[in-house]
């Protein structure tokens, strides 16, 4: 089986030392640590939006671009961060798929 045909699972089980056990502990870690990433940067750039409302009167229309900017590279980021929780979900039900197929 070459590199192309395996599935992210399966490259994720030979990675961890072909453990599925502890490539799927692995995974789950990354999930974690992927979603607590994905809130705090929702909460970030929910507060970057509403800061537009407390902004100062000088130079109002600059500070309202660079919020608008600031938080839509914040919801980018954090868009991007749930994908790859998505997909290592994805990973993390095929690998415990296999560990119930071997155990079972």
């Amino acid at each position: 089986m070459g590199i192309e045909e395996r599935t992210e699972a399966a490259f994720w089980t030979h990675q961890m030392a072909v453990d599925p056990a502890e490539a799927a502990l692995e995974l789950r870690m990354e999930i974690t640590s992927s979603t607590v990433l994905a809130v705090l940067f929702f909460v970030f750039a929910l507060c970057t939006l509403l800061g537009i409302f407390k902004l100062p009167d000088e130079h109002r229309l600059f500070w309202i671009w660079a919020e608008i900017i600031t938080s839509a590279l914040l919801f980018a980021i954090m868009a991007w961060q749930v994908s790859l929780v998505a997909k290592k979900r994805a990973n993390l039900r095929e690998m415990e798929a296999q560990i119930e197929k071997k155990s079972g």
